[in-house]
């Protein structure tokens, strides 16, 4: 029987963190982040194609819905993913894809992101947009802080 894939973690290493998942696509993915941003950077390998060779669309879509939940947490403790919207534009054979997330809303109760994924040379793949529901805390209040 195959062993199921764990959930993802993240530990921080100097400002920088790695997503570590025990099976699956993104076990190599390297996350940075900041207050204005999220990045996650995943270098290209079979398990990510297509039979052409080229990058799976879900591959793009999940990489950049890691992302965007990543950056979601810098606002609220448990963002939920609503609603994904892509616009795949290009694809490759080769190289490092790069997600990068950015809050076009942080909301009370919903927080939308927006995030690019690209290839080596910035090329653009996808754009995608997320909206994140943001659930009730202990103390009963909603959205974000900042």
């Amino acid at each position: 029987m195959a062993r199921r894939p764990q959930p993802g973690s993240v530990d921080s290493m100097g400002g920088s963190a790695f997503l570590r998942h025990s099976d699956g696509p993104f076990g190599d993915a390297g996350y940075t982040g900041s207050k204005e941003r999220a990045v996650v950077e995943l270098p290209f390998h079979a398990g990510i194609t297509t039979s052409s060779g080229h990058i799976h669309a879900g591959s793009m879509v999940s990489l950049a819905d890691t992302s965007a939940t990543r950056r979601a947490v810098e606002l609220v403790d448990m963002p939920v993913a609503v609603s994904i919207s892509t616009q795949t534009v290009g694809n490759v054979q080769e190289g490092t894809l790069r997600s990068e997330s950015t809050v076009a809303h942080p909301g009370r109760t919903l927080v939308v992101v927006t995030t690019r994924v690209t290839a080596d040379g910035g090329k653009l793949l996808a754009l995608v947009n997320s909206s994140h529901f943001v659930q009730q805390t202990d103390q009963g209040k909603y959205g974000c802080n900042h």
